[in-house]
Formats: C-alpha cells, sequence, structure tokens
C-alpha cells in the first residue's frame, strides 16, 4: 500500500484580482472553495512550484498535507480519524449507524451497529446513554501505547484542564506499537502527542483501524484524514 498527497496552502495575500492570485492559478493551485480566497489546493507534483512562487515574492504561508490511500492490502497499517455526524431524533437507531451525541459529542453508536463490530474489535465497552436510550455511548477502549508523532506543528496550546492541543500541518504519524494496539482493539485513544522533543498530554481523542473503514463508512461516517505509519513510504514528503 502506498500512501499519497495532496496540499493545502493558506496565504492571506491571494485576495482576488491580485498579481499572486493570477500566479497561483498559472502554477496549477486551485482554489479549495469558491468561498474562501485565501485556501488553495495543490497536487503533490506542483508543489515545488507553487512553494517556490510564495518564497519568490515572500509571501506568507502555511503548508498542510493531506494523504490518500490507493490501495486496500495492509489495511491493518493504517488509522483514520472520522467525520462523524451529531445525533438528531430523525436518524433511524435501528439501523447500524456511529455518531456523536449533543452537547458532550460523546461517540456513540445504535445496537445494529456493535453487534456487527464483535469480530473486528476487542477490549470495547459500550454503555447506555443517559440521554438517548436508544444509543451505546463508547465508555472503555484502549489507550495508544505511543504518542501519535507531530512533525510539523504549528502552534502548541495549553488548555484550562491542563492538557494541551497543537495546530499541526496534517502530518500525524503512528508508531508500529500504535498500530499494533489499534489492529487489535478497532477503536482506541490518543492521549499524547510529541514534536519529537516534548510529549505532551492531549485530550482522549477516537482513532480507528483500516479494519473498520469500510464497516464504518456503510455506517455514514466518513474519513477525515489518515494517520499513516512513521515509517511508511510517502510519495513526495
Amino acid at each position: 500500500m502506498r500512501v499519497h498527497t495532496r496540499h493545502a496552502i493558506y496565504t492571506e495575500e491571494s485576495v482576488p484580482g491580485s498579481e499572486l492570485e493570477a500566479q497561483l492559478l498559472e502554477s496549477g493551485a486551485v482554489r479549495s472553495s469558491a468561498d474562501d480566497p485565501f485556501d488553495w489546493i495543490v497536487n503533490a507534483e506542483n508543489r515545488n512550484e507553487v512553494e517556490g512562487l510564495l518564497r519568490r515574492v515572500s509571501a506568507d504561508y502555511k503548508l498542510f498535507y493531506e494523504f490518500e490511500v490507493d490501495a486496500t492490502d495492509a489495511i491493518d497499517r493504517i488509522a483514520a480519524y472520522l467525520s462523524i455526524d451529531t445525533f438528531t431524533p430523525g436518524i433511524d437507531t435501528s439501523k447500524s449507524a456511529i455518531l456523536k451525541t449533543p452537547a458532550d459529542f460523546s461517540l456513540a453508536a445504535t445496537k445494529p451497529l456493535i453487534d456487527s463490530l464483535g469480530d473486528i474489535t476487542a477490549g470495547l465497552s459500550w454503555t447506555k446513554h443517559e440521554n438517548f436510550g436508544e444509543l451505546f455511548k463508547l465508555s472503555g477502549a484502549a489507550e495508544l501505547p505511543d504518542p501519535v508523532k507531530l512533525p510539523g506543528i504549528h502552534r502548541v496550546q495549553k488548555l484550562t484542564t491542563g492538557r494541551w492541543e497543537a495546530s499541526y500541518d496534517g502530518r500525524a504519524l503512528m508508531t508500529s506499537n500504535n498500530l499494533k494496539t489499534l489492529s487489535s482493539c478497532g477503536i482506541a485513544w490518543i492521549t499524547s502527542f510529541s514534536d519529537y522533543s516534548d510529549t505532551y498530554q492531549q485530550e482522549p481523542f477516537p482513532v480507528f483501524s483500516g479494519n473498520l473503514l469500510q464497516t464504518l463508512k456503510r455506517a455514514g461516517a466518513s474519513v477525515a484524514a489518515y494517520l499513516p505509519p512513521e515509517d511508511f513510504e510517502i510519495t513526495p514528503w
């Protein structure tokens, strides 16, 4: 399995009608949306040209990575964050669904989905949600043994809880120990991240194994971001 990249670039100097806007369009960059003049999508093969342009004109910009997986073999060597809908009363809970609950944003699932996960997960505990009786929230899961590696941190901020959060460039890498734990459990909590020199405790956040992705996509989730192994071949880096 190979992981490919494309890039998002943010620069506030690309205002509509500017010379930089015209140069970016000419170099192969495209706007991520018609409503935002500052966000651009750049294919991997155009990255060097676009970055070279931004450096030549001394533009202030940030580069972000987005990973794409082009094969399904070795899916036990990939992890993902998921985009999950918030529960509303109109959702049919007699079908498989994975959801967030309002207010506390707990990770929750319907009984049919939990039953379907039995053979591909281990060590998960689900308890009936106190406010949404038709849903079961994830009340127990393994914690990943190692911090997630973030080689491109923009900013680290301490929260009122005493834990930390990071703004980073999209590269979140998994150690082999983390992938081994996640492959056996299916769902686990990320509780720390590292910039390769310091480790920071973060608010627990769920991460999902590649083995679960097809099942959870059918239940209404979508991949928000892939977390490749730290030793994966990524083209280009």
